[in-house]
């Protein structure tokens, strides 16, 4: 398997089909973000309940329409870069329509792995507080034993998530059925997967540091002007940093599922014929 191609022939479908970006944007999103609001009182900060309530119920609202486009953009991404691949027409339209069709499959196969990782951590936890409790030199042996058991497991759910998506949308599964397929297929191709996921991370890891030094190197001529005048320099620098990060998630977003779908794709020696949407 030639992970090289897979990386470069990713690089340019993410770079060359733009209108993916907005999926893209939305599969490769992940964070958030709390706030908190207070007023002093006597020698301590107070919080107001309600507008800490009000915060938290926007912030699970945000988040709860941020996972459904999510959900969304991943079956419209898996099919556009499956078209494109296969030199099938396809547009946003076309794309979008089909992540909508296959909205309840991906919904299955997501909260599955989120209840699978959730559990995994719990269960560790409850096994390892204990061990800190009655010692901490205990907790820490523990710790180095569980740890790399506990990556490893969050990785196979992960990657069977990953197959499993695709057996949904390119083969057009139901999520059990697409669950199975994708276990399956990491029992069959453990180390073709691991290649494929690091292919992925590593490239990801890349671009990652690029942006770093490049935020660095652009905001050089912030700073300067910020000792000048912090207002006049502060809200450029943060309008230009937001944007160039939106781009940068579209971009990677799109670039990561398309090494996961390539890769399926040879793994499964998936046929070029045309797919009804």
């Amino acid at each position: 398997m030639d992970y090289m191609n897979i990386i470069s022939r990713s690089l340019q479908n993410a770079w060359k089909y733009k209108f993916l970006w907005l999926f893209g944007l939305f599969v490769g999103w992940s964070g958030g973000g709390s706030g908190g609001s207070g007023r002093v009182g006597s020698d301590h900060w107070h919080i107001d309940p309600g507008l800490l309530a009000l915060i938290i119920v926007g912030a699970l609202f945000v988040g709860l329409i941020v996972f459904l486009l999510n959900i969304w953009s991943e079956g419209a991404l898996i099919h556009g870069i499956r078209q494109k691949e296969s030199n099938q027409p396809t547009d946003f339209t076309d794309c979008s329509r089909r992540g909508w069709k296959k909205f309840g499959s991906i919904f299955g196969i997501k909260i599955l792995a989120f209840i699978a990782v959730i559990g995994v951590i719990i269960a560790s936890a409850i096994f390892l507080v204990p061990a800190f409790l009655a010692s901490v030199v205990l907790g820490i042996l523990l710790c180095l034993l569980f740890v790399p058991a506990l990556i490893v497991v969050i990785f196979m759910i992960v990657a069977v998530e990953s197959w499993a998506l695709r057996f949904a949308i390119i083969r057009d599964m139901s999520w059990e059925a697409s669950i199975t397929q994708g276990w399956q297929l990491l029992k069959s191709r453990t180390s073709k997967t691991i290649g494929v996921a690091l292919s992925s991370f590593l490239t990801k890891f890349v671009f990652g540091i690029m942006l770093v030094f490049m935020g660095l190197i652009l905001a050089l001529p912030a700073i300067l002007i910020g000792i000048a005048s912090l207002g006049l320099a502060l809200i450029p620098m943060i309008a230009f940093g937001v944007i160039l990060l939106l781009l940068f998630t579209a971009y990677l977003g799109t670039f990561g599922s398309s090494v996961w779908t390539i890769g399926f794709m040879q793994l499964t020696e998936e046929e070029t014929a045309p797919q009804k949407a």
